[in-house]
């Protein structure tokens, strides 16, 4: 029981999240990717001076404070959140001003059913911001965070 309670409070505080974050994360040129825990990422977004970093920020938009969070926080495009809200799905990649916005489906065939299940994961960068979000978890997100975790010494949740 005792470790059940410590794994817990040894564990990144996004579940509890008030923003919605799920992974946030510093990257920067000659360096590994550090996890930035969510009440300190908007300090350190603020404290990037170098074109060589960014901050990614992964958001499960289920949570009901996600998009304003993110807004009120971040130099987020309207456009990017107007796209989700229209309920496009179709895979894309676009430049936007200044700005890449991209669309991915990661869709599931099993044999035995007759249809897909589709999850979508929007993309937002701009030069210190790269913004993931999903309504659905993706199996290709949860690979490519599992291999960023592993390299970290950590483990996804």
């Amino acid at each position: 029981m005792s470790q059940d309670v410590t794994a817990k409070m040894l564990k990144p505080d996004f579940d509890s999240e008030v923003s919605g974050l799920v992974h946030g994360y510093l990257f920067h040129e000659q360096r590994p990717p550090q996890p930035i825990a969510s009440g300190e990422v908007c300090a350190r977004y603020q404290a990037l001076a170098d074109d060589k970093a960014f901050i990614w920020l992964h958001l499960n938009l289920n949570h009901a404070t996600a998009e304003k969070w993110l807004t009120s926080h971040f130099p987020v495009a309207d456009f990017f959140f107007e796209e989700i809200r229209s309920g496009s799905h179709t895979t894309r990649i676009e430049r936007q001003g200044e700005n890449l916005f991209a669309v991915l489906n990661d869709v599931l065939f099993r044999p035995q059913d007759t249809s897909a299940e589709t999850a979508t994961l929007w993309l937002y960068c701009s030069p210190r911001l790269v913004v993931t979000a999903r309504f659905k978890p993706l199996r290709f997100y949860r690979m490519d965070a599992a291999a960023l975790a592993d390299a970290q010494g950590e483990h996804v949740y």
